[in-house]
């Protein structure tokens, strides 16, 4: 039976452990962090008493040195080989899981992810018919942040139905999104305001739609503005509008896969969750998990909190 605490609100504070982390502003062009990263898990975490793992978000420019002990306990209830999957791993490293991602076009990215067949293994997610390389029941857990909104709609429905064919009963897949609602929300109660200016409700409108769509670049902040009042702020709507103005909106493009080409909302991904056979599907605040591995808040959950949602699905 799943523990029903993620289903309360409470606090982090009791699922914290000692760690200390480091701001600077040029930590996300660090060469050398991603590598120091590597090192001090591959070498030290395994330490007794002194272990200690390590983290980069190159989103909010920091790195973290985190006591490994208390990690490694919330690893008790799995076995020695069980499989952890972390697809879209970027910058994640973890000494017991197992990264995918795209390969690496730029110089920048390539150092980010490592060597291939050691610290990540390459894929693409928009491959038409998409095996991925395990066997049916044999994983225990999938971590997959702020990658969906990077594929195109058939093919995430797809990856889910791989997602659900490779994990064991019971299994979990931890999905971080993008909360653009909430940006768009607050865009439309901008633009009520009639002593806020047009200049600033076209730029909090941009805003929000380019973080849901990178390919609307060649539409004016006004133009989307228009397009916004239309269509009551509702993405949906903004969604089947601009496809119509540009039909390539929704196709990956393989030479800029950092491109967001998908709208996700709750329901979307409820929706998707029933059709690719899930039991069960929890919506989730960051840290609040069924899977004591993602309480980690050193490793999992860092990138772009004040941008995300969280749900967990449950074979």
């Amino acid at each position: 039976m799943l523990n029903k605490s993620p289903l309360v609100s409470h606090t982090l504070r009791d699922d914290k452990f000692f760690s200390i982390t480091f701001t600077a502003r040029n930590i996300k062009n660090s060469f050398f962090l991603p590598r120091l990263t590597r090192f001090i898990n591959r070498y030290f975490y395994e330490l007794p008493l002194i272990g200690i793992g390590a983290t980069l978000d190159r989103y909010s420019n920091t790195f973290c040195i985190y006591h490994s002990r208390k990690d490694k306990l919330r690893y008790r209830n799995y076995m020695k080989g069980s499989k952890f999957l972390n697809f879209g791993s970027g910058a994640f490293n973890h000494k017991r899981w197992q990264n995918f991602d795209y390969p690496g076009i730029s110089e920048y990215y390539k150092n980010l992810l490592g060597k291939i067949g050691k610290d990540y293994i390459p894929i693409d997610l928009n491959k038409d018919k998409l095996k991925i390389p395990f066997d049916n029941n044999s994983v225990e857990l999938i971590y997959f942040s702020h990658v969906l909104e990077h594929l195109n709609k058939k093919k995430g429905i797809h990856l889910f139905k791989e997602f659900n064919r490779i994990l064991k009963p019971g299994g979990i897949v931890r999905v971080v999104l993008p909360h653009t609602d909430k940006t768009i929300f607050f865009s439309s109660l901008i633009d009520k305001q009639q002593n806020i200016n047009n200049s600033e409700k076209e730029l909090s409108t941009s805003s929000s739609i380019s973080h849901t769509f990178y390919q609307v670049a060649n539409l004016s902040n006004s133009e989307l503005l228009r397009i916004s009042r239309e269509n009551d702020f509702k993405l949906e709507k903004i969604e089947s509008k601009l496809l119509d103005i540009n039909p390539k909106l929704g196709i990956f493009d393989p030479q800029n896969p950092d491109f967001h080409i998908s709208y996700w909302n709750e329901e979307r991904i409820i929706k998707l969750s029933e059709e690719t056979g899930f039991s069960k599907i929890y919506p989730l605040l960051r840290g609040h998990t069924f899977a004591d591995p993602f309480k980690n808040l050193c490793t999992f959950d860092i990138s772009e909190p004040h941008l995300s949602m969280y749900f967990e699905l449950i074979k």
